[in-house]
């Protein structure tokens, strides 16, 4: 919570307001323009606030662009910034263990109706578009994740991040089951 604190009475901080996608709840977001390094990606630490429900969310470091899907006219209602945006922009996208770990909270996010799932939604869609650079041993856990999320709640909801969102495990793993099964049938020829 001192870390929260500590963003909160920044006088740099950055600010928007956004009606959930999700839930129509009213959330805040506020980050630190300030950029640190973590495992060789930048992020800033950002928080969450439901205003609604007068509570924090999440609390973490997330890359600027993740940020800003929060705050996407196109996704959410109502989106309005509160501070100029003088914002650093990261590098590509390098994922790694805290991204996955993160990633791997969704299933929890959605057996207890939290609405973070979005924040974690948000990641998997940019992990798409970093696929061919992500280590195998991560490939595998968000794949199992993936799986997970299509076998128990594919059909939980029906709004446009949680639509993208399915569609777009749901492609990965069609994707990577013909993968598998060519190089099966390669190695069957083989022998």
């Amino acid at each position: 919570m001192a870390k929260v604190s500590d963003l909160l009475k920044n006088p740099l901080k950055q600010m928007g307001l956004a009606i959930s996608a999700r839930d129509r709840t009213l959330n805040l977001y506020v980050w630190d323009p300030r950029v640190k390094v973590l495992g060789g990606v930048q992020k800033h630490d950002f928080a969450v606030f439901s205003l609604d429900k007068k509570c924090l969310k999440t609390f973490h470091p997330k890359e600027i662009k993740y940020i800003m899907n929060n705050l996407d006219p196109k996704v959410h209602g109502k989106v309005m910034m509160l501070t100029d945006q003088k914002i650093s922009k990261g590098v590509t996208m390098a994922v790694g263990e805290h991204c996955v770990r993160c990633y791997e909270y969704i299933i929890d996010y959605f057996e207890n109706d939290d609405t973070t799932d979005e924040q974690e939604m948000f990641s998997r869609l940019g992990f798409e578009e970093e696929w061919d650079t992500i280590p195998e041993a991560f490939k595998q856990r968000i794949l199992a994740v993936d799986k997970i999320v299509l076998e128990r709640y594919a059909d939980w909801f029906d709004y446009n991040v949680f639509n993208s969102y399915i569609k777009c495990i749901r492609h990965r793993q069609e994707l990577e089951a013909a993968k598998n099964a060519t190089l099966n049938s390669q190695l069957s020829t083989l022998n």
